[in-house]
């Protein structure tokens, strides 16, 4: 369950999610909330106060996810390329400073 809304999420992204991709934020929305009932070990539930730094952190995640979900790290424009080092993380993950 998503206690995490798309509207907290819009609040935070300064681009509006459009319509067809409502349903993959909200369901990247919902697996961030569980991943962090996880890390902090709390269920939180619908109308119950969730602090402002589990909400940042699953909204950063979910942005994370939602912008590039498969970490790349490399672009390429005509003969001109750059490759940053190896991303572990793609996809769904919080970073350690979230996790803290």
């Amino acid at each position: 369950m998503s206690y995490v809304t798309l509207s907290d999420f819009n609040m935070r992204y300064e681009n509006s999610v459009p319509a067809a991709d409502k349903a993959r934020v909200e369901t990247l929305l919902a697996d961030a909330c569980d991943m962090a009932a996880d890390v902090t070990g709390v269920e939180y539930q619908s109308g119950v106060t969730v602090p402002g730094a589990v909400v940042a952190a699953v909204c950063n995640a979910v942005r994370r996810a939602y912008e590039n979900p498969g970490g790349l790290q490399a672009e390429t424009i005509g003969d001109y390329s750059w490759r940053a080092a190896e991303n572990p993380h793609s996809g769904l993950y919080f970073t350690a400073a979230e996790v803290r």
